[in-house]
């Protein structure tokens, strides 16, 4: 099987919903973001999973909650390998949860693996989970709630939901589709151009209630500078075929 990599690479500008991007990688990106390098670099935070995770010009990102299916649900793919961390917390358990993709019935749960992660990089080898990460259609990410981070940006623990992610591995499985035909759809097909995520640190404890949005989900709280997001340029066209 060819091995490809995600590793948000030729976008411009500070921060990109992925959404509006649909078709990057042969995925389909629900409620990530890009974060340039600019963005986490202009700041002086030290020791959180943005710099940790952070080794080319950008990294993914989930509020709290995300993930990606194949852009075409017929043609199956497995996850190899990624690196991830917390961007705020230590001891921060995140379900990662799979799915199949069945006609007629729609996506159907194959899997949820708990992996605890702190604000060091983190290289998850999916084969040592089994099946779990094998020929599926979709993967979900859900934050908990950790212990206080590291000190080094602010001199005092961070607390926050925000899930940091880079050099995605993955091949795709026999089946059928056209996933890795798909290009970037440009921003000027897809609706508003603009959110305000605040990707800082929350500096109390999220409790369980704090970390649950109106639709029961785990819920960014970052509380200080929030960013416009930049959507400009469409990265340059990548090819993730066979």
């Amino acid at each position: 099987m060819k091995m490809h990599q995600i590793d948000f690479k030729n976008f411009t500008g500070y921060l990109n919903n992925l959404y509006y991007y649909g078709g990057y990688g042969g995925m389909n990106w629900n409620d990530m973001y890009e974060v340039q390098a600019a963005f986490i670099n202009e700041h002086t935070w030290c020791d959180t999973g943005y710099n940790n995770v952070l080794t080319g010009q950008g990294e993914g990102i989930t509020l709290g909650t995300g993930g990606f299916q194949s852009a075409d649900v017929y043609r199956p793919f497995t996850l190899v390998k990624g690196t991830f961390a917390s961007a705020w917390e230590t001891n921060q358990p995140v379900y990662f949860s799979t799915y199949t993709y069945t006609a007629g019935t729609g996506f159907v749960l194959k899997a949820t693996d708990e992996i605890v992660l702190g604000q060091n990089a983190k290289t998850i080898n999916f084969g040592h989970f089994g099946s779990d990460f094998k020929d599926i259609s979709k993967i979900t990410f859900v934050s908990g709630a950790g212990a206080g981070g590291s000190t080094c940006s602010y001199g005092t623990p961070t607390y926050g939901y925000i899930l940091v992610m880079d050099n995605l591995e993955y091949h795709w499985n026999a089946g059928g589709g056209k996933a890795d035909r798909l290009q970037p759809i440009g921003i000027a097909h897809r609706g508003p151009q603009h959110l305000v995520p605040h990707l800082t640190a929350s500096f109390a404890p999220l409790s369980a209630h704090d970390g649950q949005d109106t639709a029961g989900q785990p819920a960014n709280h970052g509380v200080h500078d929030a960013y416009h997001a930049d959507f400009h340029v469409l990265p340059q066209a990548e090819h993730f075929g066979p």
